[in-house]
């Protein structure tokens, strides 16, 4: 009787980077709606320069929704080595945007709807980096380890 065993779960370093991305914007947006003082209606959700702040980071409702979906879509595509690369794709277009609009719009209440700061700046850029590293960079995979070592490859 063969005994099976156990090896590791074979994600490639893209997929758990992408869990752990995902994790940290998710939780970002849900704690940040328990930071927003006036957001009573759904009008007030978005803001400029809200004085709303988190760590450091202004926010807005929108902006906690923007990040609430963002983590929910990372952790969705942490499954899978192509959905990874997607989810790189995905937050190195919307992370280097952002920190692009951001560049220009910190201090100009008449465009920043979404009332970023520079610390916003500094996480949007870091954040497209690490979607360009997820995109570009080559996937290796760890393969479990056979039972039998005639079948290992």
């Amino acid at each position: 009787m063969e005994q099976e065993t156990r090896g590791t779960a074979g994600f490639t370093w893209q997929q758990l980077v992408v869990l752990i991305v995902g994790s940290f914007y998710m939780l970002l947006g849900i704690l940040g709606f328990f930071f927003l003082r006036d957001a009573s209606a759904p009008s007030e959700l978005g803001g400029h320069e809200t004085n709303d702040v988190m760590l450091g980071f202004e926010l807005n409702g929108v902006q906690n929704v923007v990040h609430l979906i963002l983590g929910l879509v990372g952790l969705a595509c942490a499954t899978g080595r192509q959905r990874s690369r997607l989810y790189g794709i995905l937050i190195a277009v919307a992370g280097l945007g952002l920190f692009v609009f951001g560049v220009i719009a910190v201090g100009r209440d008449d465009i920043n709807v979404l009332s970023l700061n520079w610390p916003d700046n500094i996480l949007h850029g870091v954040t497209g980096l690490i979607g360009v590293a997820l995109a570009v960079a080559p996937t290796t995979v760890r393969h479990r380890e056979s039972a039998d070592p005639e079948r290992a490859t």
